[in-house]
C-alpha cells in the first residue's frame, strides 16, 4: 500500500520541527550538558561550529565541524553560542497536527471519500458535485 512510504515521508521532513536552537553560556552549558554540536560567533563575528567541545581552562575547544582541526577559543572572545536541542512544545504540536491529519484522512476515507456524479439542471453538463443544483443521474 503507498501509505506507510507517505507517512515515512511526512514523519521523515517533520523531524526537524521537533528540534529548537537555544543560546547558552558555554561556561556553564558545555561541562553539563556536553553537547555533540555547538554553534560559537566570536567578538569578530566569525562563526564556527564544535563538535565535541569542552572547557579547558578558560577556552572553549572542540574540533571544527567537517575537518580534523581542533579550535580553542578563549570564552572572553565567545559573543554567542548556540545548540540544537529536543523541544518537548513543537513536539507535541507535531504529535497533535499530524493526529488530527490522520483522523481526517480515516474519516474521510471511511465516508468513502467521493460524491455521486450529477448534472446540473441549468446547463445539463455531467460536473460531479458540482453546486446544489444537483439532480442525479438517471
Amino acid at each position: 500500500m503507498r501509505t506507510k512510504p507517505l507517512i515515512a515521508g511526512l514523519l521523515l521532513a517533520a523531524t526537524p520541527a521537533c528540534m529548537a536552537t537555544y543560546r547558552v553560556s558555554p561556561t556553564q552549558y558545555v561541562p553539563e550538558k556536553s553537547p555533540a554540536r555547538m554553534v560559537v560567533q566570536d567578538k569578530a563575528g566569525l562563526l564556527y561550529v564544535l563538535e565535541q567541545p569542552v572547557i579547558v581552562g578558560e577556552n572553549l575547544t572542540g574540533i571544527q565541524a567537517g575537518t580534523p582541526d581542533t579550535i580553542s577559543l578563549p570564552v572572553s572572545r565567545v559573543e554567542a553560542a548556540t545548540v540544537r536541542k529536543k523541544s518537548p512544545a513543537r513536539t507535541a504540536l507535531l504529535v497533535g497536527t499530524m493526529a488530527v491529519i490522520a483522523g481526517a484522512v480515516a474519516i474521510e476515507t471511511a465516508r468513502g471519500g467521493h460524491g455521486e456524479s450529477c448534472k446540473l439542471l441549468w446547463d445539463q453538463l455531467d460536473i460531479p458535485g458540482k453546486d446544489s443544483d444537483c439532480a442525479p443521474l438517471p
